[in-house]
């Protein structure tokens, strides 16, 4: 008992501490900046010679924080590569063997001017089990970095039911991954899903489809849209060691002619939800090149939803 309570002071602590590192410009963060590190980072400080007790424990809250924190990759302007940590490989997120360059390098020095990873200095530099952690990072190519401008762009391409059925569901799997992480409730997802689907449904009124997670049948055929409309059908192919994974896009109109495709092929670490996603965004690229509208996507991830686009 006397230890779970220690850990729940410490978990207390480093909330505190993140606060300090998420909210920079709170009236608490600035005076404890001003008094306790005003040259340097929240997370890279000592005790000092002199401190508060409540500073005191804030700091042992901090060193439960540094062991599971690390960088989300954006343009790399602010990651250092062999001082910080910013690989998404596990705890503790640094490299394996420090690379061949200067210190207090910056990550953006791997990337091309359009976003890209340049592979050929980074296979020069980094050992060879750090590449595909460092290439399989999707950086900021087109990325939005911002929660309100992704609720906005969903609601202006959403019905007023989608985006209900968008934000019900969200909740409920931020409820059902604290669950997980702080009850040890571990249920399984293929029930999880449909039951999670008809309770917003029964929540909003409406009438639920029935949803069923057998797999598709093998002689499922393309179907297509109605005229005046495009289809744009996307897949992804992972490799089985998951260092390489491909792309590809496909737009033909209501007549089933091809209008026009695109296929990629990327190396590096990635999910096969995450590759699927990216074959989703290659094709929504392509239709905006081609402007092919109106359109509709469709994937053969269980995840992905097919959308109609004006």
């Amino acid at each position: 008992m006397v230890a779970h309570l220690e850990d729940f002071n410490q978990a207390f602590l480093a909330k505190q501490g993140w606060k300090l590192v998420t909210h920079p410009d709170s009236l608490l963060a600035q005076t404890l900046k001003a008094l306790y590190y005003p040259h340097t980072d929240f997370l890279q400080i000592g005790a000092g010679t002199w401190c508060s007790n409540i500073w005191r424990g804030i700091l042992w809250g901090s060193e439960l924080l540094s062991k599971g924190i690390r960088w989300s990759v954006s343009d790399g302007s602010k990651v250092r590569i062999n001082e910080d940590k910013w690989l998404p490989r596990g705890a503790p997120f640094h490299l394996r063997i420090p690379a061949t360059v200067p210190p207090n390098t910056l990550v953006k020095t791997l990337m091309k001017d359009n976003g890209e990873w340049d592979s050929e200095s980074i296979e020069e530099r980094f050992h060879e089990d750090d590449i595909p952690w460092i290439l399989g990072i999707q950086g900021s190519r087109d990325k939005m970095t911002d929660l309100t401008e992704f609720l906005i762009y969903m609601k202006q391409k959403s019905s007023k039911e989608e985006m209900e059925t968008f934000m019900g569901l969200s909740w409920l799997v931020w409820n059902q991954r604290n669950q997980r992480i702080f009850q040890n409730k571990k249920i399984s997802y293929n029930n999880w899903t449909p039951w999670a689907i008809d309770l917003i449904s029964n929540t909003l009124q409406r009438t639920s489809t029935k949803i069923t997670t057998t797999k598709p049948s093998q002689n499922i055929r393309w179907i297509p849209p109605k005229p005046g409309t495009y289809m744009l059908n996307c897949d992804a192919a992972v490799s089985k060691n998951n260092q390489h994974f491909a792309l590809a896009a496909v737009i033909r109109d209501h007549e089933g002619l091809l209008i026009s495709a695109e296929a990629e092929h990327h190396t590096g670490l990635v999910s096969v939800l995450l590759a699927e996603i990216s074959a989703i965004k290659l094709g929504l690229q392509l239709v905006r090149s081609q402007q092919t509208k109106p359109f509709i996507t469709a994937s053969d991830s269980s995840s992905a939803q097919c959308t109609k686009f004006g």
